[in-house]
């Protein structure tokens, strides 16, 4: 798995890394491509409904979740001040749910002052037990710093790598450009390679897309233009499938 220890200074200092220029054209391809448009979506879909949507999946996961439900009866009518008040208690017990709640409350100053260094604090606290979500969501902001936060690409990286090894698949994806983006020699590619594939098995346009761009350069895996073509092709399927979900949900 990733060397992160042996990578820590490279992060910080990327561009001058050994290797970094091999790949960086791939990584602006990778990162700003197909896969960064389908973050924003990800991103988007978050900004928009995370009440209904990122929190419910941090709720299934622990059974202590009456506060969180009271709390969201409360965000559900518009009243985040009381939903902020029940999910810092619940939080404050150890509600993974709650955690994750609380922290979307306070980057987005619903309810509560925005403060994004507080919103930070109760994503780490769930994700040391284990929330793939609030790994994700705290990676992105130590990936971009924010007001009170600090640039901290090493624990960013560290995240992703543990929520992709508990199946995440967008942090695979997430990941497996990271690597890229951050190469420094072949191992490091090949990891990207194996990420974007598991993210592949699981469904991710944008990882398949880059899966065939690996195939198609021979970065991390032998050449194959049939393979590549393979991908690239069920990345449009997947995209065009997700897109018609979209319109029936609606």
């Amino acid at each position: 798995m990733m060397r992160l220890n042996q990578h820590k200074e490279g992060y910080s200092n990327s561009r001058r890394s050994v290797g970094m220029q091999r790949w960086w054209s791939l990584a602006i391809r990778l990162a700003y491509g197909y896969a960064g448009a389908a973050i924003q979506e990800v991103d988007a879909m978050m900004r928009q409904k995370f009440i209904g949507l990122a929190v419910v999946a941090a709720l299934l996961a622990t059974p202590a979740w009456a506060g969180f439900a009271e709390g969201k009866a409360a965000a559900d009518k518009g009243d985040h001040a009381t939903a902020a008040k029940e999910w810092k208690a619940a939080a404050e017990k150890g509600d993974v749910g709650s955690q994750v709640a609380l922290g979307f409350l306070y980057q987005k100053g619903l309810g509560v002052k925005q403060d994004w260094k507080q919103a930070v604090y109760w994503w780490d606290k769930a994700a040391a037990q284990g929330n793939t979500e609030a790994m994700r969501t705290a990676a992105r902001v130590y990936l971009t710093s924010a007001p009170g936060v600090d640039l901290d690409v090493p624990k960013a990286m560290k995240y992703y790598q543990k929520a992709a090894e508990a199946n995440d698949p967008v942090a695979q994806l997430n990941l497996a450009q990271l690597l890229i983006k951050f190469a420094r020699d072949d191992d490091d590619v090949k990891q990207a390679a194996y990420w974007f594939l598991r993210a592949s098995e699981q469904g991710s346009p944008a990882a398949m897309h880059n899966l065939g761009v690996m195939f198609e350069k021979g970065l991390g895996v032998p050449a194959d233009a049939a393979e590549a073509k393979k991908w690239f092709a069920k990345a449009e399927e997947a995209k065009a499938a997700a897109k018609q979900t979209q319109v029936s949900a609606k």
